[in-house]
């Protein structure tokens, strides 16, 4: 748990010297943090063993995504952030996205959970960091505030990790960590502005993918 301590402190940390320096963030840092997901995402597609349970998980997922309007109620609480209409809506649930969605959140509270390795949270605080001072310079405070559902959502699963130790198999991570990498994709497309992809509607597949792991 004590990585993910560590990471949320790093993002509030981060949201918060951003917002107060309000250095000038040019499109060429963002670009420069897309294409640093861009690179992890596809680092991370390859472990996939299954690429049927990726596609059902994906396929699945966003229908779920879509009955539920994830991606509308996610917009509408950042609705009133203190940011600069809907670009900023967007740059704040890209951020919280970026911080809780990935291979490295996934696999990093796992291995917190499972193994008391909290190495790869560390390294990911890092990121994490300059990525949340960078957001929140032209976003403001409101990026300090995607800390709490990263404490929340990666932390939750740090704790249950020991709980649900026997769906972990390796077969079931390697597809979970596939299916976190494509929705990490689709985030650098994102944030590199090459199309817009609503990938909040596509956070069931996280599930559905260790579960249909049980079955193929």
């Amino acid at each position: 748990m004590l990585g993910t301590v560590v990471n949320t402190i790093a993002v509030a940390a981060g949201g918060l010297l951003g917002a107060r320096l309000r250095l000038k963030t040019s499109q060429a840092q963002f670009a420069a943090i897309g294409l640093l997901t861009l690179y992890l995402a596809i680092q991370g597609v390859s472990a996939a063993q299954n690429p049927l349970v990726v596609l059902v998980s994906l396929l699945g997922g966003h229908a779920l995504g879509e009955r539920l309007r994830i991606d509308a109620r996610l917009q509408s609480l950042t609705r009133h952030a203190p940011a600069t209409g809907e670009q900023g809506m967007s740059l704040v649930l890209n951020t919280f996205l970026l911080f809780c969605v990935g291979p490295l959140t996934i696999l990093g509270a796992l291995n917190d959970g499972l193994k008391g390795d909290a190495s790869l949270l560390y390294s990911k605080s890092a990121l994490d960091f300059f990525s949340a001072v960078a957001f929140a310079a032209t976003a403001g405070p409101i990026i300090a505030l995607t800390a709490v559902p990263l404490l929340l959502f990666q932390g939750g699963l740090t704790l249950l990790a020991g709980t649900l130790k026997p769906f972990f198999s390796p077969h079931a991570l390697a597809n979970l960590t596939g299916v976190s990498s494509i929705l990490l994709l689709g985030l650098a497309l994102n944030l590199l502005e090459l199309k817009p992809v609503k990938v909040a509607n596509y956070l069931p597949a996280l599930v559905l993918a260790v579960a249909f792991s049980q079955l193929m």
